[in-house]
């Protein structure tokens, strides 16, 4: 029942919790206490890390070819 979704529900605000916890701690170690308002952002930079993944990684991971702007140009003067 709906008993059973209520892990679910729970994760995205346990895992927000996490990864803020985890930025303040690093903000107060480090004495940057001006980054503590900014630690929420960490988890927005982490959702645009998956989405970059999403989009570009697991076309890959399937096909197994990449995209040719990522491989670097090799020069034979340079390579020996």
């Amino acid at each position: 029942g709906q008993l059973g979704q209520i892990p679910f529900l729970l994760f995205p605000l346990l895992w927000l919790a996490i990864a803020f916890t985890i930025a303040t701690i690093s903000a107060v170690l480090h004495r940057k206490f001006w980054l503590i308002p900014l630690a929420p952002t960490g988890v927005f930079y982490l959702l645009f890390v998956y989405a970059v993944w999403l989009i570009h990684g697991v076309p890959a991971l399937f096909t197994g070819r990449e995209p040719a702007r990522d491989k670097p140009t090799r020069y034979a003067h340079v390579v020996g």
